[in-house]
């Protein structure tokens, strides 16, 4: 006797000694004695909402690239959609407690009524979950690899400067391309971070871990006595393991970040001209405050001789970025007109507004701030920059310095020569690997350095640098060539086939064999190349060009791919603080669920992802959301704050009124303390 295929869709249980059908999509209960027949049972089917929605989906799974192919019914797993679900919230920066919201709750239940929400702790559960899972395959991943491995670290806090995190990422090169992978993000107590035993220990700790210490090469991080005394125990330690790469960087193994080299003088300098900023500041800040009635006398102005455009660009200032400084002078330049005219109609005006030699001296500060700025910018615009970019940013800063040291104005030279001393102090340390990296960029060469110095620092002295400079890089070359099976892989070609082309490169190797620095010496007296390009691809170069220069090409490889500087994992490059804001929304978590949030959006992501993301620091693009900022609002007792969060959330709310902005998020202020 067959069986009615309807019992497919249908489970027979005993009830309360009845025999029911239980449906297998909505678990409506129908009689399911074999005397009553199937008719109301496939009568159901037809009705049944959830059956209908399943049969949807699976017409849609049968045309989607993902699932066609796949064979049989779709089969609904409620543990894998958890995962999904944790997957969706870590790589797009979801809050946690969206799945108690009821719209959301609301939107699943729609979706697919069999699926079950989690609760947060649930959640979270499955998030840490997903984070070893993927921890797992990352360390495999990086395990197969035999390339070098360049440590990068930044140190990050919250907005009470409660907790310290140190954030840890890897650089490497695999196939031509540079790549970058976030490994860990550990709380730093206060002590660690000031003292250098300490924080030895936790790198020290990731290194073996991850299984890396004996292929790391340099290690970037910004300048502070901790941070060398950690950089020496390391270097210390790595020196003595066999098999370690270390002994070939010994002379790049501590990288100093060149944009906080860049950032500390250039603050100094903006220090000295603290009174010139005030009034900059004063200024804007009246006309942004302006009355009522004062207002439409300023938009007649605007109107009457075509600044409105120009007035839109006014930036709201920022004391945590110096960045802001610099839009704010931009702002400022582009009103001057504008300012000159507010100076007849407005006598209050005319006290804040700065005199015209004080105007002069701003113009020449925005040049100083906008070259720095375009600088950083370039740097922040990549998030694999190679190393040789950065010497020829660095040398013109330094010569604009010594121009400015030069300027008619008292107050200019002051400021150039505090930027100019510390500026020296930190190129110090950084100088030897930016200069060896230009001379490995086939358009520049030993020439172009040479010419460089002499223009910075006279000819005499430019030579001493300079054979100083040669010197290592015959040591590291000499490193080099004395590796067994220097070899670097090579791009297909056409001319790879090439007979005469092989026994051309296979005699030019031969008279390299015969002395030991006679292929770096003849890639130093070669023509540099003629390519100006800015995506000039210069790890393509040197793979295409390795059977000319085999040594050399392995050298520049790992040299090259060296990252410069710690904002290739978080856009700080215009930050004054020592260390980074994590979000505050992320501080409150735990740091097992804060460290599985970082590393698992990073992971998830394509493999140049980045986390600039998770960097509070506000800006026109990125500020909190309002539920964040009620969130401060609410756990704040400090009446400043809370205004200050009021302002920023009745800006989202297109609210500028202090007691909307506070209904708005749900709170009066009432238990705020005066």
């Amino acid at each position: 006797m067959s069986v009615s295929k309807v019992w497919n869709y249908f489970s027979k249980v005993e009830i309360d000694g009845e025999t029911k059908a239980v449906c297998n999509y909505c678990n409506r209960k129908l009689v399911g004695s074999s005397k009553k027949g199937t008719s109301h049972l496939n009568n159901h089917l037809l009705r049944c909402p959830v059956m209908k929605n399943v049969e949807t989906q699976k017409k849609e799974m049968s045309t989607c690239p993902e699932t066609a192919g796949i064979g049989g019914d779709f089969l609904f797993d409620n543990e894998r959609s958890c995962l999904d679900l944790a997957r969706m919230i870590t790589r797009q920066r979801c809050p946690l407690d969206m799945v108690e919201h009821e719209s959301f709750q609301t939107f699943v239940k729609n979706l697919q009524p069999r699926f079950t929400l989690p609760s947060q702790d649930t959640l979270k559960a499955d998030i840490l979950h997903v984070y070893r899972e993927e921890k797992l395959k990352l360390h495999e991943y990086l395990g197969k690899l035999s390339c070098h491995f360049s440590l990068i670290m930044q140190f990050w806090t919250c907005h009470r400067m409660k907790n310290v995190y140190c954030c840890f990422a890897v650089q490497f090169l695999e196939d031509g391309v540079t790549l970058k992978k976030i490994l860990a993000l550990q709380k730093v107590d206060h002590s660690d971070y000031h003292q250098g035993t300490l924080l030895f220990e936790r790198v020290k700790s990731l290194l073996e871990e991850w299984n890396i210490d004996k292929k790391l090469c340099s290690i970037t991080l910004r300048s502070s006595a901790s941070n060398d005394k950690m950089v020496q125990s390391l270097k210390s330690l790595l020196s003595q393991r066999t098999n370690c790469q270390m002994p070939l960087f010994e002379h790049f193994f501590h990288i100093h970040c060149i944009t906080y080299i860049i950032n500390l003088p250039l603050q100094d300098g903006l220090n000295e001209m603290a009174g010139l900023l005030d009034k900059i500041r004063n200024t804007i800040r009246y006309i942004n405050e302006a009355s009522p009635r004062w207002e439409l006398k300023f938009q007649h102005i605007l109107e009457q001789h075509n600044f409105r455009d120009k007035y839109s660009t006014i930036f709201e200032y920022v004391s945590t970025r110096w960045d802001s400084t610099f839009l704010l002078f931009e702002s400022a330049m582009e009103l001057r007109e504008l300012f000159s005219h507010l100076d007849t109609t407005d006598c209050s005006f005319m006290d804040l507004n700065p005199h015209e030699d004080e105007w002069i001296m701003a113009a020449i500060v925005y040049k100083t701030l906008k070259y720095t700025y375009d600088s950083i910018c370039s740097v922040l615009g990549c998030k694999c920059l190679t190393a040789n970019v950065y010497f020829n940013k660095v040398c013109d800063i330094y010569s604009m310095l010594l121009e400015l040291q030069n300027n008619s104005h008292k107050f200019v030279r002051l400021m150039a020569a505090k930027m100019k001393e510390k500026f020296e102090s930190y190129f110090g340390k950084c100088r030897m690997v930016l200069a060896i990296a230009a001379i490995l960029d086939p358009r520049l060469k030993l020439e172009f350095v040479q010419s460089a110095f002499e223009v910075l620092v006279g000819d005499d002295q430019a030579r001493i640098i300079v054979a100083d400079i040669r010197n290592i890089l015959n040591d590291v070359f000499d490193s080099y060539a004395a590796e067994p099976g220097v070899q670097v892989q090579e791009l297909s070609s056409s001319f790879s086939t090439s007979h005469m082309i092989n026994q051309w490169r296979q005699s030019k190797r031969h008279k390299s064999a015969a002395s030991p620095r006679a292929e770096l010496n003849r890639y130093l007296q070669e023509d540099v190349i003629n390519n100006a390009e800015e995506d000039f691809d210069i790890l393509g170069w040197w793979r295409t060009n390795s059977s000319d220069f085999p040594t050399v090409g392995k050298m520049a490889l790992n040299i090259l791919s060296i990252p410069m500087s710690t904002c290739t994992i978080s856009n700080s490059g215009f930050n004054n603080r020592t260390m980074m804001m994590i979000n505050p929304t992320l501080d409150s978590l735990n740091l097992e669920i804060i460290e599985a949030l970082v590393c698992g959006e990073h992971w998830l992501g394509d493999e140049h992802s980045s986390i600039y993301s998770l960097n509070a620091e506000p800006t026109d693009q990125e500020k909190l959301d309002p539920f964040s900022i009620y969130n401060i609002i609410r756990e704040s007792r400090d009446r400043h704050l809370y205004i200050r969060a009021c302002q920023a959330l009745g800006t989202q709310f297109g609210s500028n009124n202090l007691m909307e902005s506070s209904l708005a998020c749900g709170e009066s202020g009432s238990s705020i303390k005066k």
